[in-house]
Formats: structure tokens, C-alpha cells, sequence
């Protein structure tokens, strides 16, 4: 059965998956293109009020080395009418939704850590300005865990990018960042994937750099698992939700229902941030970059600035989008030595921040902070 791949770079390549949906296999076959038509690209313009509107990129490999990639777009693909866009110098192989016309996904050979610039390179060539960026990649852990994972990218706290990007920058992150990793809980623990696949939010790491807000969506953690279709297809399903794509509420998960975004930062913590994803599990929680405590070292005065700047590249992701911001600090308490802890406080107040050390004064304090909204003139 082969997978329906419009016409890949123009060479006779593509993959087939055996009997079991489970594996996908690489075969030298001659690639085709079944329900998709060639059409003009009719982006809608965005609507910065609402996340529906915006122009979203989804943005997948072909890369050997990231076979989860090529597994999910694939599912994406199925799930889903796509039209298949024929750009000049587009590097790759590219779709616009047929039901939902500013969403966009981009197969490309090369692999996605250091392939910087997607947004910009994507506006040059198809004149579509994207509001954020979907990566679909494969998660490896140490542990070998299977997972299901999201996270936002940059190199906090880094003076070399050996992943990719540049050292201590964060791209902005996707608002969606929170109601995608929500989705994907709900939707894994209502599943058959229950059991199997752990849903994890991770903390900011590694690249690509580009200037549009940006996450990463993943399946890990080895071989057995970025292979597997039925992982794939479940997050097909939950980016088509996510995305609205087959419809839904037309108004999409607004910013903020008032004049402000109030948005989550997460500090302190290992790689795998569980007490902050108890925050983003919250419904109407938007979140920014989470900041593990290896990122941090107080024996230096830089981690003012890695602070300081992944707060900015969070709040600039919901500022774009018209709306000015809140910003509540979530810090994992145990996470931190007292001393490190009050420094880290100290700067976070002097810089008007809110300050919460749980989930529960977190969601007390955003709470709080719409109620205030809601009854301001």
C-alpha cells in the first residue's frame, strides 16, 4: 500500500508501510500523487484575535535520521484533504489544507535542528507570511521511555548551539504551546495509546532559529516508536483538533477574551517538567518558554539575561498578535537552593513579574488576574 507522497523533489523515491500500519519502510518506488490538484495559494489573512486564524506552517523531514517526521506528516496527510502546492525552489514538497486554507505543511529532505529561517525562506517563496511554526520530529531519550512530547526551542542558558539555533536564544513560542500539549493529555489518556506512550512537556532546548513562534511535536523515544502508525495517526488526530481543520468553533482559542494574554513562564525543574505542565494542563492557560534549572547558573550573573530574554521571547509570541501582556513566573520550588531562589525572586518582582511557586498559587494568580481584567472599565 503506498502512502499518498505528491511527487517527492521530483525523484523516484518514496515509502511503503507493511501490513501491520506499525513500520514504514524505505523502497525505491515511483512516487504519486492521489487526490491532491495543483491550486494557487489563497491564504486567508490572520485574524489576530483568534489562534484559528493565523497562518500555520507545519514543517516535517524526509531526513533517514528522523523517521517519526516523515511518519507523522504522513498520517497528517491521510488524516486529511491536502492540495498539493507546486512552488519553484521550494526545497521540498508542500501542501496547503483543503479545508482549512491557511494552514500549510512543508516535507523537507533535510533534517529540521539546524535548518534555520524556515519561516522567512517559506514567506519567499509562496508570499505567505506564517504566524507560527509546527515542527514534527522524533523524540530520543536516554531512558528509551515510549513518549509523546511538545516543547518550545531555543538554547537558554548556552554559550555554544550544538543543536542547532544560536547560543542563548529562544525563538518565541507557539501560543498553541499549552492547548496542544492539553489536547494531546486528554486525547492519549482516552486512547489505546494509554499505558503505552507517556505525554510529556519538556523544556526549552535545542534549534532551528527563525523569528515566528514556534514549537516542537514529537514521538519517542527509539526506533520501535517513531515507526509506529498508530502513534503517528493519533497525533495526525490531534493536530487536525488543534488546527481546526475539518471545523469546529469558528472562533478558535482566543488569545485573551480581554485586552491582555496572560502568559505562564516556567523556571527551575529538570529536562522533563512535570510540575509545570500541571500549570499548562490549567484550560485557558497560555504558556511561554520553560527554563529547566540546568540552564541557570547563579555562579554567573548571566542567568539574569537567559531569564530575562526567554521571558521577552515569550511575551513578543502574544505581543505580535496584538495583545499586551501579563506574565506570571511558575518556579519549581525544590528545584532551587534558597539563596539561588531569592535571587531569581528579587529579579522577577523588580522586573514587575508575578511570582508563583506552585501550581495551585499559579492558576491562583492567573485566576486572579482575569477576574481583574474582567471588571476594569
Amino acid at each position: 500500500q503506498l502512502l499518498p507522497l505528491a511527487a517527492l523533489f521530483g525523484v523516484a523515491s518514496g515509502f511503503v508501510v507493511d501490513g501491520s500500519m506499525r513500520k514504514l519502510a524505505f523502497l525505491p518506488v515511483k512516487t504519486i500523487v492521489r487526490n491532491m490538484h495543483v491550486r494557487s495559494v489563497r491564504a486567508r489573512c490572520s485574524n489576530k484575535h483568534s489562534l484559528l486564524m493565523q497562518n500555520t506552517l507545519v514543517v516535517a523531514t524526509t531526513d533517514a535520521h528522523d523517521q517519526a517526521s516523515f511518519s507523522m506528516a504522513m498520517a497528517l496527510l491521510r488524516r486529511t484533504d491536502w492540495t498539493s502546492m507546486r512552488e519553484r525552489d521550494c526545497e521540498g514538497e508542500m501542501w496547503q489544507s483543503s479545508k482549512r486554507s491557511n494552514v500549510f505543511m512543508w516535507l523537507l529532505e533535510d533534517g529540521l535542528v539546524r535548518n534555520d529561517h524556515i519561516d522567512r525562506r517559506f514567506q519567499e517563496i509562496t508570499g505567505v507570511q506564517p504566524d507560527d511554526v509546527l515542527f514534527l520530529s522524533r523524540h530520543a531519550s536516554a531512558s528509551g521511555s515510549p513518549a509523546l512530547t511538545v516543547h518550545p526551542i531555543g538554547n537558554p542558558g548556552r554559550a555554544e548551539a550544538e543543536a542547532g539555533g544560536i547560543p542563548n536564544r529562544c525563538p518565541p513560542p507557539s501560543p498553541r504551546l499549552a492547548s496542544l500539549y492539553r489536547s494531546l493529555y486528554k486525547k492519549t489518556a482516552a486512547s489505546d495509546l494509554k499505558g503505552h506512550f507517556d505525554v510529556s512537556l519538556e523544556g526549552t532546548h535545542h534549534g532551528p532559529w527563525l523569528t515566528t513562534p514556534s514549537l516542537f511535536a514529537e514521538i519517542g523515544s527509539t526506533e520501535s516508536e517513531w515507526t509506529r502508525q498508530d502513534a503517528a495517526m493519533h497525533w495526525a488526530d490531534v493536530l487536525v483538533e488543534e488546527l481546526r481543520i475539518e471545523g469546529g468553533d469558528e472562533e478558535g482559542e482566543q488569545l485573551s477574551a480581554e485586552d491582555k494574554a496572560i502568559v505562564v513562564v516556567g523556571l527551575g525543574g529538570g529536562h522533563y517538567a512535570p510540575r509545570h505542565g500541571d500549570v499548562a494542563r490549567k484550560d485557558g492557560v497560555f504558556l511561554g518558554h520553560i527554563l529547566p534549572s540546568y540552564t541557570l547558573d547563579f555562579s554567573s550573573s548571566e542567568w539574569k539575561s537567559t531569564v530575562l530574554e526567554a521571558i521577552d521571547s515569550s511575551a513578543s509570541a502574544f505581543e505580535r498578535a496584538g495583545r499586551a501582556v501579563d506574565v506570571v513566573c511558575h518556579l519549581d520550588k525544590k528545584a532551587f537552593r534558597s539563596a539561588d531562589r531569592e535571587m531569581l525572586k528579587h529579579l522577577l518582582v523588580s522586573h514587575g513579574y508575578h511570582v508563583a511557586m506552585s501550581p495551585a498559587e499559579a492558576d491562583k494568580i492567573v485566576r486572579g488576574a482575569r477576574e481583574e481584567l474582567s471588571v476594569s472599565p
